[in-house]
């Protein structure tokens, strides 16, 4: 009896023992100390992984574990996006919420403390700028020490008619502009010189605050066409560890710290065919929202 193929549309999880990730520069394989339970066409693990505990604690220790990996799940998904593609552009955009700020820069005043209104209106912002120019953008909220969201901000091919000098230097002397086009706050943005360096920066800065949005609501945004890596699942493991270059490494869980993986970086001249079989693999073609 013949082993029925398993495509990603059919929705039917597959044992995972190892993924490798496709970059523009490299490749990076991960191999899991325990199987895990894919969904191929899942941005999310089928299986949860449990931990086992035996006191009145258990629930709060689930959430808080649920928690943090979500959390890096989604750090690891942006860094991700922002080395697949091309950004020139990385700044900062926020909302005016003193009506003094209106007279000097000529902002709209928003109550900048109102999570869905804010959200709402960059949304609008960015799908009416869409409808006139073709842009690529990724935007990742986080929220300030008074308790207001402002938002990070990686874009490409923005018109130039849009960047305003704003007379000032970043810390490392580069250039800072404002975003004329946007008209509901302070914007400062400054050309990218290095996006590896770029990516882990802003995987690194991101904190806790990433995850605690309102239920159902958007941890980030992008326009549609951006490349995130390819996946490979189960792939001969040896074959590629035994390259020239790869340097390893070990991956622990957020919340117990014991290992959970053992990770490869694969440098790109490390280029060899390996026969896959069709249900080991998948390809994402879009970023996951």
């Amino acid at each position: 009896m013949n082993t029925p193929q398993i495509y990603p549309s059919q929705r039917l999880p597959i044992i995972v023992k190892n993924v490798l990730k496709t970059y523009r520069k490299n490749h990076k394989l991960f191999v899991f100390n325990e199987p895990k339970q894919y969904n191929l066409d899942s941005p999310t693990q089928a299986g949860k992984q449990q931990i086992t505990l035996n006191n009145s604690k258990d629930a709060v220790l689930r959430r808080m574990l649920s928690h943090m990996t979500s959390v890096e799940r989604t750090k690891t998904k942006i860094s991700d996006i922002i080395t697949m593609n091309d950004f020139n552009l990385y700044g900062t955009l926020t909302f005016n919420g003193n009506p003094e700020m209106t007279a000097k820069y000529g902002y709209h005043v928003t109550n900048r403390n109102d999570d869905a209104l804010v959200r709402q209106k960059l949304s609008k912002w960015l799908e009416n700028g869409q409808r006139t120019q073709k842009f690529e953008y990724l935007i990742i909220p986080e929220r300030h020490s008074d308790g207001a969201l402002h938002f990070h901000g990686f874009f490409r091919d923005l018109p130039e008619s849009w960047l305003k000098p704003s007379g000032r230097v970043d810390k490392k002397g580069r250039k800072i502009y404002n975003i004329t086009a946007y008209r509901y706050g302070h914007t400062n943005f400054s050309y990218i010189e290095n996006l590896e360096a770029t990516s882990k920066y802003i995987k690194k800065y991101l904190n806790k605050d990433l995850g605690e949005s309102e239920k159902g609501k958007k941890r980030y945004w992008h326009s549609k066409s951006l490349k995130i890596p390819l996946k490979t699942y189960n792939v001969d493991e040896e074959s590629y560890t035994n390259q020239a270059g790869v340097t390893s490494w070990i991956g622990h869980d957020s919340l117990t710290k014991r290992p959970i993986y053992h990770g490869y970086d694969i440098p790109q001249q490390a280029l060899f065919s390996i026969k896959q079989e069709r249900p080991n693999t998948t390809t994402e073609t879009e970023p996951s929202k």
